[in-house]
């Protein structure tokens, strides 16, 4: 099984590192060809391109990625994909909790090595 993956990760910079970290996987994953630049374009892909694995920023210009996430998860008739957040600020995990959202949160300053490691443990569950 291939797990599609969208990066939503709005910095350039940022999407690229998580692309190169994400390159020992490239048997397992597909890293959809997209580049979110807000939340809206966020959402739209999750609904077009129906990712397995969504690994985002939670600041966007526009609305926080744990509004756009809490949307999908509370909309029943799509595909509910697994979420990585990634965060500068240590409350994320509060957020998430508060909000009632499944997410496996970061928080910088981290190694990209970690992303792998927590798709590696997620697509285990499947093989």
């Amino acid at each position: 099984m291939n797990f599609k993956i969208l990066i939503a990760e709005t910095h350039k910079e940022q999407f690229y590192f998580i692309q190169k970290a994400l390159s020992s996987l490239s048997d397992k994953i597909t890293i959809l060809d997209t580049y979110v630049k807000d939340s809206n374009e966020m959402y739209n892909s999750i609904i077009n391109d129906k990712p397995d694995i969504i690994i985002t920023n939670e600041r966007k210009p526009d609305t926080p990625a744990t509004d756009i996430i809490k949307k999908i998860q509370d909309t029943h008739n799509i595909k509910q994909p697994f979420f990585i957040i990634i965060s500068g600020y240590p409350d994320i995990v509060h957020t998430v909790n508060f909000k009632n959202i499944v997410a496996k949160c970061i928080v910088k300053p981290y190694d990209y090595d970690i992303i792998p490691k927590i798709i590696e443990n997620y697509i285990s569950n499947f093989t």
